[in-house]
């Protein structure tokens, strides 16, 4: 069965870590960090399209995510995405994935707790500061062991990573080209991405599959549709077949909605039901 962590990173891009503490951002705050809205959103999910010789009958569940902080004392993000999926020989598999982090403005540190149950046993758990050192990413892991591990390639974090999405986006380009950590793989692995970013859009926008009520409080603000694609690392893109692809339609204040995540031989559709606008703390 796959696993449901490339959504995780993009509702992710904050309780458990309530306690710890808030780092200052020393460099620049881009426009875009400044401009994400705190929010509190619902998606329901369930199975798109399946091959006929694939083994997915049908796929149900649901994500809650809530996105707080502002430029001044960074983001934190809470999510959750239970899922069951079941196969053609009647068989069935319960996920329920749980992240808590927290992403300084600037993305220099990125605190994060994952944990992975499988029919409601937990089956994985990492726990880690993330911290950027010049070129490198250097991760202080406390699960599933003490370990540190060091990543040369400096990968983007999830917040700054779709921070860097709208950034491209409102820049007119098309691509854009990174390496992402988000702490899943128990920590200790980064995926190379590349995501392509479709034709801005404004003014008003027909809700589609999602909740009529939540994507009028969206408002008609700039916005962009995704196709965010994930590979292993240290191979050329270009001849690589994706792991898993994931589109997304994303607006300015970092919000997204039209979620589908495509594993090859099946889809996932995310339908946003709910959407909360949070208050957010004024800097001084």
């Amino acid at each position: 069965m796959p696993s449901p962590r490339p959504l995780a990173t993009l509702v992710a891009g904050a309780v458990l870590l309530a306690a710890l503490p808030a780092t200052a951002a020393t460099a620049p705050v881009s426009k875009i960090a400044a401009g994400l809205q705190p929010h509190r959103a619902v998606y329901d999910m369930t199975l798109g399209e399946s091959d006929d010789d694939g083994n997915i009958s049908g796929v149900t569940g649901r994500i809650v995510t809530e996105f707080t902080g502002s430029a001044c004392e960074g983001f934190t993000t809470n999510f959750r995405f239970v899922s069951r999926i079941d196969d053609q020989e009647g068989g069935s598999l319960l996920t329920d994935l749980r992240t808590t982090s927290y992403e300084d403005a600037v993305g220099d540190t990125f605190q994060f707790v994952t944990q992975s149950y499988v029919d409601q046993k937990l089956s994985e758990e990492a726990k880690g500061v993330a911290t950027r050192d010049g070129g490198s990413v250097v991760v202080d892991l406390a699960k599933p062991a003490q370990k540190q591990v060091t990543f040369d390639r400096g990968p983007l974090f999830p917040t700054q990573h779709i921070v860097k999405v709208i950034e491209t986006a409102e820049a007119g380009d098309t691509i854009l080209q990174a390496d992402l950590y988000d702490g899943s793989e128990k920590g200790e692995k980064i995926f190379a991405t590349t995501a392509v970013i479709g034709k801005p859009a404004a003014g008003a926008d027909e809700a589609g599959l999602d909740d009529d009520k939540a994507v009028e409080r969206l408002g008609a603000g700039a916005r962009w549709p995704v196709r965010l694609s994930y590979f292993e690392t240290g191979g050329d893109r270009a001849e690589q077949t994706p792991m898993y692809e994931l589109s997304f339609l994303v607006y300015a204040n970092g919000v997204t909605r039209k979620l589908e995540l495509d594993y090859g031989d099946f889809t996932i559709l995310g339908k946003l039901t709910s959407l909360e606008y949070l208050d957010a703390k004024p800097c001084e």
